[in-house]
């Protein structure tokens, strides 16, 4: 055989078990099975798993589902969806396909999708923050569930699960940062951003609650950096919403990338500025 042909076909090979050609079928069940021309590194959740199962395979895998399926490819590869649950699609790493058993189950308002009715005042409640305090805040097409964790999650791009009202909040904030603003996956200031805006919507909205958040955040309550991490930032503003809301635009404006080390400096450089 011509040593070009045989080259030609070694490559291919290597190609497709190193850069494979994934077919994703959906039976009826549920049960999600994957053909692969080759290799694979997967993170998926259900609702039986507290956190991401890693997972690497070889040309077949199958994942079995109740309720819900998040699944994210590590690596590059082609896919090829056939699934009547498939919420979202993913379109690089740091996002993940959905599927949901109940998706005809949807409330749905403005394109604005939910699973519990408590949820539709709450969002819209929300909207209305973001839409005074935000410049060209635009939210549509977005899912919302109801969390089985402690916290609530962004599944990017468009879904999102809540345990709670001021979770709404937070979530919607990790949406417009993402939107914006590439950011490495071990910063901690997008959460320090999202954490403030909770804590300002509830000031706004809620004193009391307002007041016992301040409360839990003092004493540590919640995992760094959610407690005092986020009443040291807040004290940069005064805890007033235009000041912060300033910031947070500038940044949404005028940057399209902030690590840690970038967000500490502009932080920094507000503080000087006010004090001139």
């Amino acid at each position: 055989m011509n040593k070009k042909i045989v080259f030609s076909i070694n490559l291919i090979v290597v190609l497709l078990v190193f850069f494979p050609i994934n077919i994703v079928i959906e039976n009826e069940n549920n049960e999600l099975k994957i053909f692969s021309t080759g290799i694979n590194v997967i993170y998926f959740k259900t609702e039986n798993n507290n956190n991401f199962v890693e997972d690497k395979f070889l040309f077949f895998r199958n994942i079995k589902y109740k309720d819900y399926l998040i699944l994210n490819y590590s690596n590059y590869s082609s896919r090829f969806t056939y699934s009547k649950n498939k919420i979202q699609d993913q379109f690089n790493s740091k996002q993940a396909y959905f599927f949901y058993s109940k998706n005809n189950s949807f409330y749905n308002q403005e394109n604005v999708f939910f699973t519990e009715k408590w949820m539709k005042e709450a969002i819209f409640n929300s909207i209305k923050f973001f839409e005074m305090y935000v410049n060209e805040f635009i939210f549509t097409n977005k899912y919302f569930l109801k969390a089985d964790n402690f916290r609530s999650f962004h599944v990017k791009p468009n879904v999102i699960f809540i345990n709670d009202k001021k979770d709404i909040i937070h979530e919607i904030t990790h949406v417009i940062i993402d939107k914006n603003i590439d950011h490495e996956t071990s910063d901690i200031w997008p959460e320090i951003i999202s954490e403030s805006n909770s804590v300002l919507y509830l000031k706004l909205t809620n004193h009391l609650r307002y007041l016992n958040e301040i409360e839990l955040k003092q004493i540590n309550y919640y995992i760094p950096p959610y407690s005092t991490d986020v009443l040291d930032f807040l004290k940069t503003f005064d805890y007033d919403i235009d000041k912060y809301s300033y910031f947070f635009n500038n940044i949404l404006e005028n940057f399209d990338y902030i690590n840690d080390e970038i967000f500490n400096q502009l932080v920094k450089t507000y503080k000087e500025e006010e004090l001139k």
